[in-house]
């Protein structure tokens, strides 16, 4: 029997290989950045500012008094506790990007498993980007409401970078999802001839 599977170039079996472990990188960074902040571990002088790059969403909170009550907030439990979940969907996108890489790698382009960590990988980013900012923003209303005098502003913050990694997104997992249906019916009408 002949070996179908194609001769896979250098550049893009190296490639790959270091995009995977990128992927083993990130994912033990995220997992250990993770339990360091939910067991409230992180120095105060570490913790210079929330990020808020990258999203969909940006929701502030402005508390009049006191002053310095959103200071406080990464030391919430709740709030820690919420700001797991978008590390999870973070990892799992990972996870997904790295099973994409290692098929690539290995030659089986169109391999479910790695037509599938692709479509698995888009819809982790879109879940990202439109849950995360979201569950963390209900959990800074939650905190903020522990306090008189608060104003909770929420602003919807669309521009043309976060539009297009939706739509890439959002094209990935369309593509990949009909790539891994064309293969399922490719391996079906080979198992009839």
């Amino acid at each position: 029997m002949v070996d179908k599977t194609p001769a896979v170039p250098a550049g893009v079996r190296r490639l790959a290989k270091v995009l995977g472990w990128l992927c083993w990188l990130g994912i033990a960074m995220t997992a250990v950045f993770g339990l360091v902040f939910l067991f409230d571990l992180m120095p105060d002088d570490w913790i210079v500012r929330e990020s808020g790059g990258g999203q969909l969403l940006n929701i502030s909170i402005e508390i009049a008094d006191p002053p310095n009550a959103m200071q406080g907030l990464f030391h919430d439990l709740l709030f820690r506790i919420v700001s797991l979940a978008p590390m999870a969907i973070f990892i799992f996108a990972l996870w997904s990007a790295r099973t994409s890489f290692v098929g690539i790698a290995r030659g089986d382009y169109f391999a479910p498993r790695t037509v599938l960590g692709l479509r698995n990988l888009a819809l982790a980013v879109l879940l990202h980007m439109i849950a995360s900012p979201i569950l963390l923003g209900m959990a800074k209303a939650a905190y903020a409401s522990r306090f008189e005098h608060g104003s909770i502003t929420m602003s919807l913050g669309l521009g043309d970078s976060t539009i297009l990694m939706l739509i890439f997104a959002g094209a990935a997992a369309l593509i990949s999802t009909v790539i891994a249906h064309a293969a399922k019916i490719d391996d079906e009408n080979r198992q009839f001839v």
